[in-house]
Protein backbone atom coordinates (compact mmCIF):
# COMPACT_ATOMS: atom_id res chain seq x y z
CA UNK A 1 0.00 0.00 0.00
CA UNK A 2 2.63 2.45 1.07
CA UNK A 3 4.68 2.26 -2.34
CA UNK A 4 1.14 2.42 -4.57
CA UNK A 5 -0.08 5.89 -2.34
CA UNK A 6 3.81 6.94 -2.87
CA UNK A 7 3.85 6.65 -6.69
CA UNK A 8 -0.08 7.69 -7.27
CA UNK A 9 1.02 11.44 -4.51
CA UNK A 10 4.13 12.00 -7.06
CA UNK A 11 1.92 11.38 -9.87
CA UNK A 12 -0.93 13.79 -8.78
CA UNK A 13 1.88 16.68 -7.63
CA UNK A 14 2.97 16.53 -10.86
CA UNK A 15 -0.21 17.89 -11.91
CA UNK A 16 -0.82 19.82 -8.98
CA UNK A 17 -3.40 17.45 -7.24
CA UNK A 18 -3.13 16.32 -3.84
CA UNK A 19 -4.41 12.59 -2.74
CA UNK A 20 -7.57 13.03 -0.31
CA UNK A 21 -9.49 9.88 -0.87
CA UNK A 22 -8.00 6.31 -1.40
CA UNK A 23 -10.68 3.30 -2.65
CA UNK A 24 -9.41 -0.16 -2.36
CA UNK A 25 -10.52 -3.75 -2.01
CA UNK A 26 -10.17 -5.91 1.05
CA UNK A 27 -7.04 -6.88 -0.14
CA UNK A 28 -5.97 -4.32 0.97
CA UNK A 29 -7.26 -4.06 4.46
CA UNK A 30 -3.77 -4.82 6.72
CA UNK A 31 -3.24 -3.23 9.72
CA UNK A 32 -0.04 -1.41 8.50
CA UNK A 33 -1.90 -0.01 5.49
CA UNK A 34 -4.60 0.93 7.68
CA UNK A 35 -2.48 2.61 10.13
CA UNK A 36 -0.03 4.28 7.46
CA UNK A 37 -3.07 6.45 5.40
CA UNK A 38 -4.39 7.63 9.15
CA UNK A 39 -0.92 8.99 9.80
CA UNK A 40 -0.82 10.99 6.21
CA UNK A 41 -4.61 12.01 7.01
CA UNK A 42 -5.73 10.14 3.77
CA UNK A 43 -9.64 9.55 4.13
CA UNK A 44 -9.80 5.80 2.85
CA UNK A 45 -12.65 3.72 2.26
CA UNK A 46 -11.09 -0.38 2.77
CA UNK A 47 -13.21 -3.11 3.79
CA UNK A 48 -11.73 -4.89 6.65
CA UNK A 49 -10.37 -8.21 6.51
CA UNK A 50 -12.90 -11.41 6.99
CA UNK A 51 -11.79 -11.96 10.45
CA UNK A 52 -12.13 -8.44 12.14
CA UNK A 53 -14.82 -8.56 14.55
CA UNK A 54 -16.48 -5.55 15.69
CA UNK A 55 -17.35 -6.47 19.34
CA UNK A 56 -17.31 -9.55 21.10
CA UNK A 57 -20.52 -10.77 22.31
CA UNK A 58 -21.13 -10.33 25.88
CA UNK A 59 -17.88 -8.53 26.35
CA UNK A 60 -16.44 -4.68 25.96
CA UNK A 61 -13.37 -3.49 25.55
CA UNK A 62 -11.77 -0.90 28.11
CA UNK A 63 -9.06 0.72 26.11
CA UNK A 64 -8.05 3.09 29.21
CA UNK A 65 -7.86 0.28 31.53
CA UNK A 66 -6.22 -2.37 28.42
CA UNK A 67 -8.70 -5.32 29.10
CA UNK A 68 -11.85 -6.96 28.28
CA UNK A 69 -15.13 -6.79 30.74
CA UNK A 70 -17.57 -9.70 31.00
CA UNK A 71 -21.23 -7.94 30.69
CA UNK A 72 -23.38 -10.78 30.49
CA UNK A 73 -26.72 -10.84 32.34
CA UNK A 74 -26.19 -13.42 35.11
CA UNK A 75 -22.43 -14.46 35.06
CA UNK A 76 -19.40 -13.37 37.12
CA UNK A 77 -18.39 -10.52 35.37
CA UNK A 78 -14.82 -11.84 34.91
CA UNK A 79 -12.17 -9.06 33.37
CA UNK A 80 -10.01 -10.31 31.24
CA UNK A 81 -6.34 -8.99 31.99
CA UNK A 82 -3.75 -7.79 28.90
CA UNK A 83 -1.34 -11.17 29.06
CA UNK A 84 0.90 -9.92 26.18
CA UNK A 85 1.68 -10.31 22.61
CA UNK A 86 1.58 -13.46 20.62
CA UNK A 87 1.47 -14.64 16.94
CA UNK A 88 -0.82 -16.39 15.29
CA UNK A 89 -0.28 -19.50 12.84
CA UNK A 90 -0.64 -16.63 10.42
CA UNK A 91 2.10 -14.88 12.18
CA UNK A 92 0.06 -11.96 12.85
CA UNK A 93 1.42 -10.29 16.04
CA UNK A 94 -2.09 -9.55 18.33
CA UNK A 95 -2.75 -8.94 21.97
CA UNK A 96 -3.67 -12.02 24.61
CA UNK A 97 -6.35 -11.33 27.16
CA UNK A 98 -7.31 -13.97 29.71
CA UNK A 99 -9.93 -13.95 33.24
CA UNK A 100 -8.29 -15.97 36.07
CA UNK A 101 -9.88 -19.23 36.47
CA UNK A 102 -11.71 -18.28 39.94
CA UNK A 103 -13.57 -15.65 37.79
CA UNK A 104 -15.02 -18.56 35.39
CA UNK A 105 -14.92 -21.39 37.35
CA UNK A 106 -17.99 -21.18 39.30
CA UNK A 107 -19.50 -18.51 36.46
CA UNK A 108 -23.14 -20.22 35.89
CA UNK A 109 -22.53 -19.19 31.88
CA UNK A 110 -18.82 -20.97 31.67
CA UNK A 111 -20.05 -23.88 29.51
CA UNK A 112 -21.51 -21.86 26.81
CA UNK A 113 -18.60 -18.60 26.99
CA UNK A 114 -15.79 -21.50 27.53
CA UNK A 115 -16.18 -24.42 26.93
CA UNK A 116 -16.71 -27.40 28.20
CA UNK A 117 -13.77 -27.89 29.83
CA UNK A 118 -11.91 -24.38 29.83
CA UNK A 119 -12.59 -22.51 33.54
CA UNK A 120 -11.26 -19.33 31.91
CA UNK A 121 -11.95 -16.78 29.05
CA UNK A 122 -9.16 -15.92 26.54
CA UNK A 123 -9.69 -12.91 23.99
CA UNK A 124 -7.05 -12.41 21.32
CA UNK A 125 -7.07 -8.79 19.01
CA UNK A 126 -4.89 -7.90 16.83
CA UNK A 127 -2.17 -5.16 17.56
CA UNK A 128 -3.82 -2.63 14.63
CA UNK A 129 -7.17 -3.01 16.43
CA UNK A 130 -7.77 0.84 16.70
CA UNK A 131 -7.08 1.07 13.10
CA UNK A 132 -9.90 -1.58 11.96
CA UNK A 133 -12.16 -0.15 14.80
CA UNK A 134 -11.62 3.13 12.96
CA UNK A 135 -12.48 2.14 9.67
CA UNK A 136 -15.57 -0.18 10.50
CA UNK A 137 -17.33 3.13 12.16
CA UNK A 138 -16.49 5.34 9.17
CA UNK A 139 -17.85 2.39 7.03
CA UNK A 140 -20.86 1.92 9.10
CA UNK A 141 -21.68 5.41 10.22
CA UNK A 142 -21.73 6.94 6.38
CA UNK A 143 -22.75 3.44 4.41
CA UNK A 144 -24.31 5.27 2.49
CA UNK A 145 -21.48 7.69 1.11
CA UNK A 146 -19.36 4.24 1.82
CA UNK A 147 -21.44 2.46 -0.98
CA UNK A 148 -21.23 5.83 -3.29
CA UNK A 149 -17.02 4.73 -3.00
CA UNK A 150 -17.08 1.39 -3.99
CA UNK A 151 -19.36 2.03 -6.77
CA UNK A 152 -17.40 4.57 -8.14
CA UNK A 153 -14.06 2.02 -7.68
CA UNK A 154 -16.21 -0.55 -9.50
CA UNK A 155 -16.75 1.79 -12.57
CA UNK A 156 -13.24 3.00 -12.32
CA UNK A 157 -10.40 0.44 -11.46
CA UNK A 158 -12.55 -2.86 -12.27
CA UNK A 159 -12.58 -2.04 -16.33
CA UNK A 160 -9.46 -1.36 -16.39
CA UNK A 161 -7.90 -4.18 -14.75
CA UNK A 162 -10.73 -6.09 -17.00
CA UNK A 163 -9.23 -4.53 -19.89
CA UNK A 164 -5.83 -5.32 -19.25
CA UNK A 165 -6.26 -8.82 -18.02
CA UNK A 166 -8.41 -10.15 -21.18
CA UNK A 167 -6.95 -7.87 -24.14
CA UNK A 168 -3.24 -7.63 -23.52
CA UNK A 169 -3.02 -11.36 -21.99
CA UNK A 170 -1.89 -9.74 -19.00
CA UNK A 171 -2.64 -12.09 -15.91
CA UNK A 172 -3.68 -10.65 -12.33
CA UNK A 173 -0.30 -11.95 -11.22
CA UNK A 174 1.86 -10.86 -13.49
CA UNK A 175 -0.20 -7.30 -12.84
CA UNK A 176 -0.11 -7.28 -9.14
CA UNK A 177 3.27 -8.13 -9.29
CA UNK A 178 4.32 -5.10 -11.01
CA UNK A 179 2.35 -2.91 -8.80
Amino acid sequence: MQKIVELTEENLNENGIELEELLADGGYSSGEALKYLHQKNIDAYIPNFGQYKPEREGFIFNKELNQYECIKEGSNKAILLFKGEKNDSKSYTKYSYRSSERDCKNCPLREQCCGKSTKYKKIDHSIHKEHYDRMHQKLTQNARYAKQMVRVRSKTVEPVIGTLVNFTNMKCEAFTNTI
